[in-house]
Formats: structure tokens, C-alpha cells, sequence
């Protein structure tokens, strides 16, 4: 019987990983939990120039302030000088053709900042975060005692969607299901609580948001990118 895997993303998302998976005996279950919709926003009154340094922390925040400054009429957000939160997100910014000064050595928030408060920006900079409605790690207090000026400016939300109970049912405790950011996790456990089948984790905020909600410790996906789970689970 072939393995079965969810991963909390659209069918759209993930047609290539699907041809792949079945040449390998896997059937991928597209299991679309959250959804990701760009926000207008206002360029804070305080930034009356160009900030020093804008911060990104994923494909979604990378599209969504480049749409919101497109619709400001502001062309210069090309010209920045961005920091970007693992490879993923770097690799949206070089397609439009933006080469980011730093990136993380992990793919969590907290450690680019870290690194750019101990490494790249100074004291009476300004700092830019194109950020999510909700975010795993919050900079305020690090940049303020490193008298770093910063400009939050949420430009996209993740919103919860319903997923049939059937299609979360048709798993068994042998299938897995890869969680691809702690929302993900936040909105299945509402819908459903504790999955039975196994899971997999993409990145350690969200391993650390199954554990907090009590769920069974997690296969891990060292890098952060869907397309290595099928060598993830060949090892198993």
C-alpha cells in the first residue's frame, strides 16, 4: 500500500512534489489549513527617508511589500538594502532580481535579528520589518537597547481555512503529515486537536508550536523546504 502524505499546502503548490512523489510509491494529500493574503499598508510617517535596512521573513512578506509599495507609487524598494530570513525567502528576492545582504544562517526570525544587531546594523539605523499579522518572535526590545530606529510594518495575514474532516479521517497512524509553519499547526489543532497520523515538522518554530500544544515529538525537516521531505522519509 503506498505511503500517504499531507502536507498542509494547495494541490497548485505542490503538483511538482506530487509527480515526484509517486514515481516513489508516495501519494502526496494536499491539506490547505491556512492561506496567506497581502495587506495594504501605510509607510509609517516617521521614515521620511529611505529605511537603511528592510527585513523579510518569508515568500509571502517578499511579495506582499513589494505589491504595497508598488500601490505607494514608492519604486525606490528595489534599492534597499534587505536581510532575509533563510534561503527560501533570499531566493524570492534574487527572482526579482534584489540581492540580499544577509541571510540568515537559520531560518528563524530571531536569529537574523541577532545577528544583525551583533554584526551588520547600527546604533541610529533604521530597520524596516515587512512582517505577518502574527509573528513566532517579536525584535521590539532587542532593537530598542541596540538604539536601533524600528519601523514594523505589517503587510500580510494568515488566514485559517477549512479542511474536510473526511480527508483528515482517511489517514492512518501509519501516514504523515509534513506542518509547514506553526500557523498551520494552530489552525489544524482547532479544527481537529492532536493529529493521529505522524508528523513532520518544517523548521524548529514549528516543532516548538506542537510541542507547546502537546503533540507527540515530531519528525524534523532540517532545511526548510518541502521538496526534501521524500529524502526525509526514505531514510526512515
Amino acid at each position: 500500500m503506498a505511503m500517504r502524505l499531507g502536507i498542509t499546502r494547495s494541490a497548485e503548490q505542490l503538483r511538482d512534489l506530487a509527480v515526484k512523489a509517486a514515481s516513489r510509491g508516495i501519494t502526496i494529500v494536499p491539506l490547505p489549513v491556512i492561506e496567506t493574503r497581502s495587506l495594504d499598508f501605510c509607510w509609517p510617517e516617521e521614515l521620511v527617508e529611505s529605511p537603511d535596512w528592510v527585513v523579510v521573513s518569508s515568500a509571502a512578506g517578499v511579495r506582499a511589500f513589494m505589491e504595497g509599495c508598488s500601490k505607494l507609487k514608492r519604486t525606490d524598494y528595489l534599492d534597499f538594502t534587505y536581510a532575509a530570513i533563510g534561503d527560501k525567502t533570499a531566493e524570492v528576492l534574487r527572482n526579482a532580481n534584489i540581492s540580499p545582504r544577509v541571510v540568515s544562517s537559520r531560518a528563524e526570525g530571531q536569529a537574523l535579528f541577532e545577528e544583525l544587531v551583533a554584526w551588520y546594523v547600527l546604533p541610529d539605523q533604521t530597520l524596516l520589518y515587512a512582517r505577518g499579522a502574527e509573528i513566532s518572535y517579536d525584535p521590539t526590545d532587542l532593537l530598542a537597547s541596540s538604539q536601533i530606529r524600528y519601523f514594523p510594518v505589517i503587510c500580510y495575514e494568515t488566514v485559517p481555512l477549512e479542511v474536510e474532516r473526511a480527508v483528515v479521517d482517511s489517514f492512518s497512524s501509519n501516514d504523515y503529515v509534513l506542518f509547514t509553519a506553526p500557523s498551520a499547526v494552530r489552525t489544524f489543532h482547532r479544527q481537529f486537536g492532536i493529529p493521529k497520523m505522524r508528523t513532520i515538522a518544517m523548521g524548529n518554530t514549528t516543532a516548538m508550536e506542537m510541542a507547546q500544544l502537546g503533540w507527540p515529538t515530531p519528525l524534523f525537516l532540517t532545511l526548510p523546504d518541502v521538496s526534501t521531505v521524500l529524502e526525509q522519509l526514505a531514510c526512515i
